[in-house]
């Protein structure tokens, strides 16, 4: 069996979010039958699978402060603002907006943004991109 344990972000450092995610993956590796143990079931995943060419990148139209006001976690409609790119040297806000709605489940750390720089992902059930649609 091969398998990547994806990591959390850097914000997200923390002996009680490190403990859980032992826990979990122990469970599931007596789960599939690798470790010996109780298996228990596992909770059901919070959003129903989605496509990979359905992911929303939503990127800085220009450089600025990057402001959430939606958390990681939320299902957006299409349109749904998830924050603003203050422009710090004159104060005006552009809004970040969801183009096409779903499941808005990552943000980037860094607040400060260039232009076209990947800020927010959300994972909708259409498929709208094609070609290399990993980013590492």
């Amino acid at each position: 069996m091969a398998l990547t344990v994806e990591l959390r972000g850097v914000a997200d450092v923390e002996d009680r979010l490190a403990a859980r995610d032992e826990g979990g993956l122990l469970a599931w590796l007596r789960w599939v039958g690798v470790l010996d143990g109780e298996r228990v079931e596992p909770p059901l995943a919070p959003q129903a699978v989605t496509p990979l060419a359905g992911v929303e990148t939503i990127v800085a139209p220009h450089g600025g402060v990057v402001v959430y006001q939606t958390a990681p976690g939320q299902i957006l409609a299409a349109g749904s603002r998830i924050g603003y790119l203050l422009n710090p040297l004159d104060g005006n806000q552009t809004p970040l907006l969801s183009q096409r709605g779903g499941y808005f489940y990552a943000r980037v750390a860094n607040r400060l943004a260039t232009t076209g720089a990947e800020l927010a992902f959300v994972a909708g059930t259409g498929i709208w991109r094609n070609g290399d649609l990993l980013s590492a």
